[in-house]
Protein backbone atom coordinates (compact mmCIF):
# COMPACT_ATOMS: atom_id res chain seq x y z
CA UNK A 1 0.00 0.00 0.00
CA UNK A 2 3.03 2.22 0.89
CA UNK A 3 4.28 1.23 -2.09
CA UNK A 4 1.11 2.75 -4.27
CA UNK A 5 1.09 5.72 -2.41
CA UNK A 6 4.78 6.27 -3.67
CA UNK A 7 4.57 5.71 -7.05
CA UNK A 8 0.91 7.84 -7.08
CA UNK A 9 3.69 10.80 -5.71
CA UNK A 10 5.87 9.92 -7.78
CA UNK A 11 3.35 10.10 -10.55
CA UNK A 12 2.24 13.48 -9.18
CA UNK A 13 4.95 14.74 -9.02
CA UNK A 14 6.05 13.41 -13.19
CA UNK A 15 2.42 15.02 -13.94
CA UNK A 16 3.36 18.41 -12.50
CA UNK A 17 6.79 18.48 -14.24
CA UNK A 18 4.93 17.38 -17.53
CA UNK A 19 2.02 19.89 -17.22
CA UNK A 20 4.36 22.59 -16.39
CA UNK A 21 6.76 21.13 -19.61
CA UNK A 22 3.48 21.80 -21.38
CA UNK A 23 2.60 25.01 -20.50
CA UNK A 24 5.66 25.99 -21.55
CA UNK A 25 5.24 24.64 -24.88
CA UNK A 26 1.90 25.98 -25.11
CA UNK A 27 3.65 29.28 -24.65
CA UNK A 28 5.92 28.75 -26.90
CA UNK A 29 3.11 27.67 -29.61
CA UNK A 30 1.25 30.76 -28.66
CA UNK A 31 4.52 33.00 -29.38
CA UNK A 32 5.38 31.63 -32.30
CA UNK A 33 2.10 31.80 -33.78
CA UNK A 34 2.31 35.72 -32.59
CA UNK A 35 5.38 35.66 -34.89
CA UNK A 36 4.00 34.03 -37.83
CA UNK A 37 1.18 36.42 -37.78
CA UNK A 38 3.46 39.45 -37.54
CA UNK A 39 5.91 38.20 -40.56
CA UNK A 40 2.46 37.05 -42.56
CA UNK A 41 1.77 40.97 -42.34
CA UNK A 42 5.39 42.02 -42.56
CA UNK A 43 5.41 39.96 -45.97
CA UNK A 44 1.90 41.25 -46.90
CA UNK A 45 3.19 44.84 -46.72
CA UNK A 46 6.53 44.08 -48.40
CA UNK A 47 4.59 42.73 -51.46
CA UNK A 48 2.43 45.38 -51.94
CA UNK A 49 4.91 48.08 -51.54
CA UNK A 50 6.74 46.11 -53.95
CA UNK A 51 3.85 45.62 -56.48
CA UNK A 52 3.45 49.51 -55.66
CA UNK A 53 7.07 49.79 -56.79
CA UNK A 54 7.36 47.79 -59.62
CA UNK A 55 3.92 49.43 -60.92
CA UNK A 56 5.85 52.62 -60.90
CA UNK A 57 8.87 51.52 -62.07
CA UNK A 58 7.65 49.60 -65.26
CA UNK A 59 5.42 53.09 -65.82
CA UNK A 60 8.41 55.22 -65.50
CA UNK A 61 10.82 52.97 -67.77
CA UNK A 62 7.41 52.74 -70.35
CA UNK A 63 7.45 56.49 -70.31
CA UNK A 64 11.58 56.99 -71.21
CA UNK A 65 11.17 54.35 -73.54
CA UNK A 66 8.26 55.94 -75.16
CA UNK A 67 10.68 59.36 -74.82
CA UNK A 68 13.74 58.05 -76.59
CA UNK A 69 11.48 57.79 -80.10
CA UNK A 70 9.91 61.78 -79.70
CA UNK A 71 13.62 62.74 -78.69
CA UNK A 72 15.12 61.14 -81.94
CA UNK A 73 12.51 62.52 -84.21
CA UNK A 74 13.03 65.99 -82.86
CA UNK A 75 16.27 65.31 -83.40
CA UNK A 76 15.99 64.47 -87.18
CA UNK A 77 13.59 67.48 -87.95
CA UNK A 78 16.32 69.91 -86.22
CA UNK A 79 18.55 68.29 -88.59
CA UNK A 80 16.89 68.79 -91.58
CA UNK A 81 16.19 72.93 -90.44
CA UNK A 82 19.91 73.46 -89.80
CA UNK A 83 20.50 71.61 -93.40
CA UNK A 84 17.75 73.70 -95.02
CA UNK A 85 19.64 77.11 -93.05
CA UNK A 86 22.97 76.30 -94.54
CA UNK A 87 21.69 75.82 -97.95
CA UNK A 88 19.75 78.83 -97.53
CA UNK A 89 22.49 80.77 -95.82
CA UNK A 90 25.32 79.64 -98.66
CA UNK A 91 22.35 80.89 -101.38
CA UNK A 92 21.42 84.38 -99.88
CA UNK A 93 25.52 84.45 -99.39
CA UNK A 94 25.65 84.16 -103.45
CA UNK A 95 23.41 86.58 -103.98
CA UNK A 96 24.50 89.10 -101.88
CA UNK A 97 27.97 88.62 -103.40
CA UNK A 98 26.13 88.38 -107.23
CA UNK A 99 24.11 91.56 -106.73
CA UNK A 100 27.36 93.44 -105.39
CA UNK A 101 29.33 92.29 -108.25
CA UNK A 102 26.20 93.44 -110.53
CA UNK A 103 25.71 96.54 -109.05
CA UNK A 104 29.31 97.53 -109.30
CA UNK A 105 29.39 96.53 -113.17
CA UNK A 106 26.27 98.57 -113.64
CA UNK A 107 27.75 101.59 -111.73
CA UNK A 108 31.11 101.76 -113.62
CA UNK A 109 29.15 101.56 -116.74
CA UNK A 110 27.28 104.58 -115.71
CA UNK A 111 30.08 106.10 -115.03
CA UNK A 112 32.01 105.63 -117.90
CA UNK A 113 29.12 106.45 -120.03
CA UNK A 114 28.64 109.83 -118.03
CA UNK A 115 32.40 110.83 -117.92
CA UNK A 116 34.09 109.57 -120.56
CA UNK A 117 36.96 111.88 -119.74
CA UNK A 118 37.79 109.88 -116.34
CA UNK A 119 40.19 107.54 -116.31
CA UNK A 120 38.92 104.22 -114.39
CA UNK A 121 40.73 101.38 -115.23
CA UNK A 122 42.35 101.89 -111.52
CA UNK A 123 38.99 99.91 -110.61
CA UNK A 124 39.79 96.63 -111.89
CA UNK A 125 43.66 96.71 -110.28
CA UNK A 126 44.71 94.07 -108.03
CA UNK A 127 45.11 95.14 -104.39
CA UNK A 128 47.90 94.55 -102.02
CA UNK A 129 46.68 90.75 -101.72
CA UNK A 130 46.25 89.94 -105.51
CA UNK A 131 42.38 89.81 -105.45
CA UNK A 132 40.40 92.41 -107.44
CA UNK A 133 37.53 94.39 -106.54
CA UNK A 134 35.34 91.85 -108.36
CA UNK A 135 37.16 88.51 -106.63
CA UNK A 136 37.38 90.61 -103.21
CA UNK A 137 33.71 90.99 -103.37
CA UNK A 138 33.14 87.41 -103.95
CA UNK A 139 34.77 86.32 -101.16
CA UNK A 140 33.29 88.42 -98.92
CA UNK A 141 31.55 86.42 -95.97
CA UNK A 142 28.30 87.71 -94.76
CA UNK A 143 27.54 87.05 -91.37
CA UNK A 144 23.89 85.26 -91.06
CA UNK A 145 21.41 85.47 -92.87
CA UNK A 146 21.42 88.78 -94.90
CA UNK A 147 18.07 91.12 -95.30
CA UNK A 148 17.05 93.12 -97.87
CA UNK A 149 19.03 96.36 -96.08
CA UNK A 150 22.19 94.67 -95.84
CA UNK A 151 21.77 93.57 -99.48
CA UNK A 152 21.06 97.55 -100.22
CA UNK A 153 23.57 98.44 -98.42
CA UNK A 154 26.51 96.81 -100.47
CA UNK A 155 24.73 98.45 -103.68
CA UNK A 156 25.48 101.97 -104.62
CA UNK A 157 23.46 104.58 -103.43
CA UNK A 158 22.39 105.73 -107.39
CA UNK A 159 21.68 101.74 -108.55
CA UNK A 160 20.26 101.10 -104.95
CA UNK A 161 16.07 100.87 -107.32
CA UNK A 162 17.68 99.92 -110.71
CA UNK A 163 15.55 97.12 -111.74
CA UNK A 164 18.43 94.90 -113.14
CA UNK A 165 19.62 94.05 -108.91
CA UNK A 166 17.85 90.68 -108.22
CA UNK A 167 15.69 91.02 -105.01
CA UNK A 168 16.17 88.76 -102.21
CA UNK A 169 14.16 86.40 -101.94
CA UNK A 170 11.79 86.92 -99.14
CA UNK A 171 10.78 83.30 -98.13
CA UNK A 172 14.46 82.69 -97.44
CA UNK A 173 14.49 85.17 -95.09
CA UNK A 174 11.57 83.44 -93.10
CA UNK A 175 13.70 80.58 -92.26
CA UNK A 176 14.81 80.13 -88.82
CA UNK A 177 18.12 79.52 -88.24
CA UNK A 178 18.88 75.87 -86.88
CA UNK A 179 21.17 74.66 -84.08
CA UNK A 180 24.83 73.10 -84.82
CA UNK A 181 24.00 69.62 -85.94
CA UNK A 182 27.09 68.77 -83.86
CA UNK A 183 26.44 70.32 -80.54
CA UNK A 184 22.45 68.53 -81.56
CA UNK A 185 23.76 65.24 -81.70
CA UNK A 186 26.05 65.52 -78.40
CA UNK A 187 22.81 66.56 -76.60
CA UNK A 188 20.81 63.96 -77.95
CA UNK A 189 23.27 61.26 -77.10
CA UNK A 190 23.61 62.69 -73.88
CA UNK A 191 19.75 62.63 -73.14
CA UNK A 192 20.06 58.69 -74.57
CA UNK A 193 22.65 57.69 -72.31
CA UNK A 194 20.85 59.81 -69.20
CA UNK A 195 17.89 57.76 -70.14
CA UNK A 196 19.31 54.50 -70.48
CA UNK A 197 20.93 54.95 -67.26
CA UNK A 198 17.81 55.95 -65.59
CA UNK A 199 15.97 52.64 -67.09
CA UNK A 200 18.71 50.73 -65.62
CA UNK A 201 18.81 52.15 -62.01
CA UNK A 202 15.11 51.36 -62.07
CA UNK A 203 15.95 47.82 -63.55
CA UNK A 204 18.21 47.42 -60.77
CA UNK A 205 15.54 48.50 -58.26
CA UNK A 206 13.34 46.10 -59.77
CA UNK A 207 15.65 43.02 -58.82
CA UNK A 208 16.19 44.35 -55.33
CA UNK A 209 12.50 44.49 -54.83
CA UNK A 210 11.65 41.05 -56.12
CA UNK A 211 15.01 39.72 -54.00
CA UNK A 212 13.47 41.19 -50.65
CA UNK A 213 10.20 39.56 -51.62
CA UNK A 214 11.64 36.46 -51.55
CA UNK A 215 13.39 36.81 -48.60
CA UNK A 216 10.07 37.77 -46.63
CA UNK A 217 8.56 34.84 -47.92
CA UNK A 218 11.23 32.20 -47.10
CA UNK A 219 11.29 34.00 -43.52
CA UNK A 220 6.90 33.49 -43.43
CA UNK A 221 7.54 30.09 -44.77
CA UNK A 222 10.29 29.04 -42.02
CA UNK A 223 8.13 30.56 -39.01
CA UNK A 224 4.86 28.22 -40.78
CA UNK A 225 6.92 25.46 -40.53
CA UNK A 226 7.96 25.83 -36.92
CA UNK A 227 4.42 26.68 -36.17
CA UNK A 228 3.34 23.32 -37.39
CA UNK A 229 5.84 21.70 -35.54
CA UNK A 230 5.18 22.72 -32.53
CA UNK A 231 1.69 22.23 -32.19
CA UNK A 232 2.19 18.75 -34.09
CA UNK A 233 4.94 18.09 -30.51
CA UNK A 234 2.25 20.04 -28.28
CA UNK A 235 -0.16 17.51 -29.39
CA UNK A 236 1.92 14.25 -29.57
CA UNK A 237 3.12 15.49 -25.83
CA UNK A 238 -0.44 16.36 -24.29
CA UNK A 239 -1.59 12.32 -25.70
CA UNK A 240 1.52 10.83 -24.21
CA UNK A 241 0.64 12.76 -20.97
CA UNK A 242 -2.99 11.92 -20.95
CA UNK A 243 -2.12 8.12 -21.80
CA UNK A 244 0.17 8.17 -18.64
CA UNK A 245 -2.38 9.62 -16.55
CA UNK A 246 -5.25 7.11 -17.61
CA UNK A 247 -2.54 4.22 -16.48
CA UNK A 248 -1.60 6.15 -12.93
CA UNK A 249 -5.78 6.40 -12.41
CA UNK A 250 -6.12 3.17 -13.17
CA UNK A 251 -3.02 1.92 -11.01
CA UNK A 252 -4.44 3.82 -8.00
CA UNK A 253 -7.70 2.93 -8.46
CA UNK A 254 -6.24 -1.25 -8.02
Amino acid sequence: MNKAKKDAAQAEEGRQVEATHLKEKAAEVVSLREALEREKQTSTDLKAASEEMMRKAEAEISDLKEQIPTLVSEARVQAVEFKISVEMRDLNVKFGQAAFIRGFELCKEKMVKKFPELDLSFLDEASEDGAGPLEAAAGLPLAGTPTAAATAAYLPRALSSSTSVPECPVEVLLLPQGIPLKFMIQNLRKEVRHLTKKSKKMEDELCRLRKSHSEATAEATRFRNLHVKGVMDYSRKKANFEKELEELQKRASD
